[in-house]
């Protein structure tokens, strides 16, 4: 019984450790996103993807639902990549501007397209993560609810 128990600890804090380690590496990418999106101003971004939301608040509450949010993340990911690089300069192309405007719109968007698949795949491992934690150690998830929104029961998941 010692040993199992031992085994689930350390198993459960190996995958708490990965979750924070994806955590943190979408919060850098998120960073360097923004500092090298060239996003032109009379089109304003989102502000979720300014403001890194604090990802710890909105857990999943098994792995499954991890799963899902993992898929959706990497689907919005790579979306904003393929706008970024196809359909913004389309646009710019069809409105009138010429074919070099709409080629220097995707090269500039390039790098930030390049990251934001990166960035996703990091926020969705963290979720992916934080569901099959919270599958395994449903009080842990409790806990952190407490400590990162400052409630017992602020959200019924």
């Amino acid at each position: 019984m010692g040993t199992i128990a031992f085994l689930r600890s350390v198993s459960l804090e190996a995958i708490g450790l990965g979750a924070h380690l994806a955590a943190g590496a979408h919060a850098i990418l998120v960073q360097a996103e923004d500092i090298i999106s060239t996003s032109p101003p009379s089109v304003p971004r989102p502000i979720q993807t300014r403001l890194n939301p604090n990802v710890r608040s909105a857990q999943p509450k098994d792995a499954r639902q991890g799963v899902q949010q993992a898929f959706e993340t990497m689907t919005d990911g790579l979306g904003k990549s393929a706008s970024a690089l196809v359909q913004t300069p389309l646009k710019k192309y069809q409105r009138g501007d010429g074919v070099g405007s709409a080629l220097s719109t995707a090269v500039q968007a390039a790098p930030g397209a390049a990251i934001a698949p990166a960035s996703a795949a990091a926020r969705a491992v963290h979720s992916a993560l934080l569901g099959v934690r919270n599958s395994l150690d449903p009080e842990h998830k409790k806990d952190s609810m407490d400590k990162y929104l400052g409630t017992t029961h602020s959200q019924p998941r």
